[in-house]
């Protein structure tokens, strides 16, 4: 089972995360050893979690924090709550992420490492290490607290990588099958080796140094498709799953999970919470509420951290009370030392002969100069030669300075109660739990399940009345992906005679009704500029084989634009209005055209151009239409969330008919 993400995935990742650029940062939590989270605000709050050593992802399962935050959370607040994120990339082929935050005038970084036992690091603008949660140290690099931050050495060069360099890796690994040296002298691990070995056609089990030129020329261009496909953002996340189990999460579909089930997800953040969130509770029976187990080991690892919390309170405590005894068994030859150094510096002898005079006296076996450790005279302390050490300040007089080590002791025996009592409080929640698990699982309210995600749904989509599927491009790398990968002879093509209107694919479009056509053209305009510039523009329609990536002599096409020739079927008589609504079973957001929408929704909202931002107009849409549901459907409209909204609405809306 995948224990981890390896650098292509990162890619794919990445290039997804970067949506949340411009998110405000409201706080950081450490809820365990190996997990950070960062509760983002951008238009609502999304909850970023980072799982050492395995992955980094927005995740929608609640998690609890510890009552008393750690040191590292502490010092994360400090630099980075009320920040902005502005940046997130990848260390080139690394297994390394680095989130760049903006507060005042001040740049941080905050390093996420997902290799070996994995590490969080925050550095400054010139990438000096403020604090790791792991102090680390190599050969080659050092993770500690005002070191620079490195990267490891590059394992593999793959920006530099060409087909003889290729070739030499795979030949010099010393593995005797192919399948290995592509695994270990790319960095790729075993499955995406597998998948390079299945679409190239090479037996894997093969020693490399028998294959041709020819063959490895093929490996070399398959393993370059998955870096570009990952760079692309053509991605269609999915977990696989054996025997109900999942095994796998993938930001593609690979070939050598042919005949296994799949589950598909919207966003591969998304498939990576689901995954380790499963993983996590694997152990769980199927008779048992998964919600329950997961529960219990939230409320388990809280009250490990009170505990190792009161642990540590109790030894320091401990530790004072028996310093400041020490003091008081040794006060004489305390007193004796304060007022030798008292006396010295009132003659204005200096530190380096006082410090000279005790070494000499210790040296002799004089009792009082050999309790002295040490003297920190610009700090003004003594440090005594007790395990742990005892620093006395010698401003102050013995006593005062043991009565200060036993306030500190009293200071911690008073955070025990509480402590004391959040651990009773936690138990309770647990033996609770526990007990509820072992009932037998109660019958539990049936809840609507969403409808899993088909492909087409990464773009705007809608069907038509004559069930025709509509998609269309959200960017111009999608218009890209539309046209070349899904455009087939029996489509027909649909554009708007403005800059920014979107390419939109009519499935099987060529024996379309007018009807259809009408409200592709519809779809088509709301998507485009028209929108935005509050005008009806022309929109037509066209045969696959008249759009080309051909320019005339001389001129550019850039990526997502495309050359229309031959004849433009036009569509007259279309309105600046556009639906968005529920369905109830299953139950799912769908968007189009009015009419088309009235007749499938149970509920919708009609938008027209307006000033509402998309993330705006979602939050009105989704208030809307629970406002406009009946009492028996208000549970089922509420579970659909401000994203699901957010992928149908259309920025610069407004809801036709409400007025506030």
């Amino acid at each position: 089972m995948k224990e981890g993400l390896n650098y292509i995935e990162l890619m794919a990742l990445v290039r997804e995360l970067s949506d949340l650029e411009g998110a405000r940062v409201e706080n950081v939590y450490h809820p365990s050893r190996d997990e950070v989270t960062l509760n983002l605000y951008k238009g609502e709050r999304k909850v970023l979690k980072i799982n050492l050593p395995r992955a980094v992802y927005l995740t929608e399962y609640k998690q609890e924090n510890p009552m008393f935050p750690s040191h590292f959370s502490m010092f994360l607040r400090k630099y980075l709550k009320g920040s902005w994120l502005v940046g997130i990339t990848q260390a080139k082929f690394e297994r390394v992420i680095k989130f760049n935050f903006r507060k005042g005038d001040e740049i941080f970084t905050l390093v996420v490492e997902l290799f070996s036992k994995g590490n969080v690091i925050l550095c400054n603008k010139d990438m000096k290490i403020l604090i790791p949660l792991k102090s680390q140290s190599w050969k080659d690099r050092v993770i500690r607290a005002g070191q620079e931050y490195l990267l490891p050495p590059p394992r593999v060069p793959v920006d530099e990588l060409d087909f003889p360099s290729f070739k030499n890796l795979l030949l010099s690994s010393g593995k005797d099958e192919v399948v290995k040296s592509l695994a270990t002298s790319l960095g790729i691990g075993g499955t995406y080796a597998e998948e390079v070995c299945a679409v190239s056609e090479v037996d894997k089990h093969k020693n490399p140094t028998e294959l041709s030129d020819e063959t490895i020329q093929i490996l070399f261009d398959n393993f370059l498709k998955l870096i570009e496909r990952a760079q692309s953002g053509d991605i269609e996340p999915n977990v696989v799953f054996e025997n109900n189990i999942p095994i796998d999460v993938l930001p593609f579909i690979l070939q050598i999970y042919g005949d296994y089930k799949k589950r598909i997800f919207s966003t591969y953040s998304e498939a990576l919470d689901f995954f380790f969130t499963n993983k996590s509770v694997s152990s769980a029976s199927k008779e048992v509420d998964t919600g329950v187990l997961k529960e219990i080991m939230k409320q388990e690892m809280i009250l490990k951290q009170h505990k190792d919390y009161l642990k540590q309170l109790e030894e320091k405590s401990k530790t004072y009370k028996a310093q400041a005894e020490f003091i008081y068994q040794h006060l004489g030859e305390l007193d004796d030392i304060f007022n030798v150094i008292k006396n010295a510096r009132e003659k204005n002898i200096s530190w380096d002969e006082i410090i000279s005079k005790i070494n000499q006296k210790k040296s002799e076996g004089n009792k009082e100069a050999r309790l002295v450790k040490q003297i920190l005279p610009s700090e003004g302390i003594i440090v005594i030669g007790y395990t742990p050490e005892i620093r006395l300040d010698f401003t102050k007089n013995v006593t005062d300075n043991a009565n200060l080590l036993y306030e500190r002791a009293k200071k911690m025996e008073n955070k025990v109660d509480g402590v004391m009592k959040a651990i009773n409080d936690v138990e309770r929640k647990i033996k609770v739990l526990r007990e509820k698990k072992e009932l037998e699982k109660p019958e539990l309210p049936k809840k609507v399940v969403k409808k899993e995600r088909e492909w087409y749904e990464k773009f705007h989509w809608f069907f038509t009345t004559g069930g025709k599927l509509v998609i269309g491009g959200k960017d111009a790398t999608q218009n890209e992906i539309l046209i070349k990968k899904h455009l087939s002879q029996n489509d027909i093509v649909f554009h708007a005679d403005v800059y920014g209107s979107p390419f939109v694919v009519m499935k099987d479009g060529s024996d379309s009704t007018d009807e259809d056509k009408k409200e592709a053209a519809i779809f088509t305009l709301c998507h485009s500029r028209a929108w935005q510039n509050k005008h009806i523009e022309s929109v037509y329609w066209v045969l696959p084989q008249q759009v080309s990536k051909k320019a005339p002599s001389g001129e550019y096409i850039g990526r997502g634009a495309f050359m229309i020739y031959g004849k433009k079927n036009y569509i007259k008589d279309l309105e600046l209005r556009y639906a968005v609504g529920i369905q109830l079973n299953p139950l799912r957001v769908i968007s189009g055209p009015v009419e088309n929408v009235r007749r499938k929704a149970r509920y919708y909202a009609v938008l027209i151009p307006g000033d509402y931002s998309k993330d705006e107009i979602s939050k009105r849409i989704r208030k809307f239409l629970i406002d406009v549901s009946m009492e028996k459907d208000k549970p089922i409209v509420e579970q659909v969330s401000v994203e699901d909204i957010k992928e149908h609405a259309l920025k610069d809306s407004q809801i036709f008919g409400v007025v506030e």
